[in-house]
């Protein structure tokens, strides 16, 4: 294990076993901030706080009312003591006797101009879909006249990936096979670390999880976690380290699973700091451990940088097995499709939303279609049009990303001001449901470890 030089004086174990009751809501995604990186030279700050961010639906009363519920689960049971609550929510009181500061982000002006956006793109949403669905037809025809038999078969798959990102498991075992046979890629091979990092890494988990569905193994594992919570009760250990323990020991993890129980490293860490004095070893559970550590390097692969490779892999594939300039041609048009139904849809990453601003020109629904007709012939024609307005509601829609940035750092900076002048250890976050991806990348960049949660739509018994 790698030791750094942070202090855990202040951290108390229950801070990394943060959990949400299912009949409030959910977490859907989790980043903690890893020892390395927090002990990196460089490091914005090295003992940033723990954020939970919820999302607020608004107009939506049952999922408001459990989001109040939520705020007094993690005040009363977790001691969090700060909140930050997006420019106008209403709905959310707070007890006297909670003891939390709570403070006001944004600026009206800018969530105005975003929820004017948002509406006009959304009030167009027939008008786009039907001109996706005819836009497809084409792309169709196109491919089936164009693309060879493996193009058209990847294909598929991969098109089947962009539409639904639950078969990213199908998808990964399609990309295994290709990689092979087009590029030679073996990701079992440790040379192909340096290309592809993170596909290795969750292949070699995938594999290890395999051999691991033993039931002597699983035995095994429960019989070691049983020792250990005698050793934890004889040497006067909080009950708390048993039942993260025990959490661990029974949760179903995957590589690209988003929520874990716990921060897996920091725990383990701030275990072992605590019992190596007293004679504790790794050794008798041998395991248990290798359950852990294939889980600590699941929870630790990059979910960004994790895509990234798979963006990177299926345009180096799909580039392999296009043998024509049509081919080709096509290949670039489909990406570009994809990259603009993102927009309108309102499902880009920042990383493709940069992508559409550097061609911008030629991104807009006349350019993408005039593109396409330059695949014509006298045997395949594009049949449909499209109005000057669609046009218009592109720009809206990159109006809408630009503002979204701009209003995002604008909260992000608002939460920074506060933690330079006062100590926080603890913050939850409330902001609308109204594209946040960019305060996940602003609180990894500045090495905040936080979970994200949508409240449940559903009405529970008062708590």
């Amino acid at each position: 294990m790698i030791f750094s030089n942070i202090s855990y004086s202040s951290i108390s174990p229950e801070e990394f076993h943060v959990q949400i009751p299912e009949e409030l809501g959910r977490i859907r995604n989790s980043y903690f901030t890893t020892v390395k990186e927090l002990g990196r030279p460089g490091s914005p700050r090295t003992n940033g706080p723990f954020i939970v961010h919820i999302q607020d639906s608004s107009g939506q009363l049952t999922a408001q009312r459990n989001t109040q519920k939520i705020l007094k689960h993690l005040v009363e049971k977790y001691e969090f003591d700060t909140l930050f609550l997006d420019e106008g929510l209403d709905g959310y009181s707070i007890n006297n006797e909670w003891n939390v500061r709570a403070y006001e982000l944004g600026k009206p002006e800018l969530y105005q101009e975003s929820f004017l956006a948002f509406q006009k793109i959304s009030n167009r949403k027939k008008e786009l879909d039907a001109f996706f669905a005819d836009l497809k037809i084409e792309i169709d025809r196109l491919t089936s006249y164009y693309f060879n038999s493996d193009l058209k078969k990847f294909l598929r798959d991969w098109l089947s990936f962009q539409g639904n990102q639950k078969e990213i498991l199908a998808h990964l075992g399609t990309l295994d096979q290709y990689a092979k046979q087009q590029l030679k890629i073996d990701f079992r091979q440790a040379k192909n670390k340096k290309d592809y990092p993170q596909l290795v890494r969750y292949f070699s988990i995938r594999d290890f999880q395999r051999r691991f569905e033993s039931g002597n193994i699983q035995h095994a594992m429960a019989q070691e976690k049983k020792q250990l919570d005698k050793w934890l009760a004889k040497q006067g250990f909080d009950p708390i380290y048993s039942q993260i323990f025990e959490a661990l020991l029974n949760y179903s993890y995957s590589p690209l699973e988003s929520s874990y129980p716990v921060d897996i490293r920091l725990f383990l860490e701030r275990f072992y700091t605590v019992a190596k004095p007293k004679g504790f070893s790794f050794g008798p559970y041998s395991y248990f451990m290798r359950h852990l550590g294939m889980m600590l390097l699941a929870q630790e692969l990059d979910s960004e940088a994790f895509f990234d490779e798979i963006k990177r892999l299926n345009v180096d594939i799909l580039k392999s097995l296009a043998r024509t300039p049509e081919e080709n041609s096509l290949v670039r048009l489909l990406r570009d499709y994809i990259l603009m139904k993102k927009l309108f849809f309102m499902e880009l990453s920042q990383e493709e939303f940069a992508e559409i601003k550097k061609k911008e020109k030629i991104m807009s629904p006349g350019m993408l279609l005039g593109r396409f007709r330059m695949l014509e012939n006298e045997t395949v024609k594009v049949l449909i049009d499209v109005s000057s307005s669609m046009n218009e509601v592109f720009k809206e829609a990159l109006r809408f990303y630009t503002l979204a940035e701009e209003r995002e750092g604008t909260m992000f900076n608002s939460i920074l001001s506060v933690l330079d002048t006062k100590p926080v250890r603890k913050i939850i976050l409330v902001t609308r449901n109204l594209h946040n991806s960019g305060l996940g990348a602003l609180m990894r960049e500045k090495g905040f470890s936080f979970l994200e949660v949508s409240p449940s739509g559903e009405v529970t018994s008062s708590t």
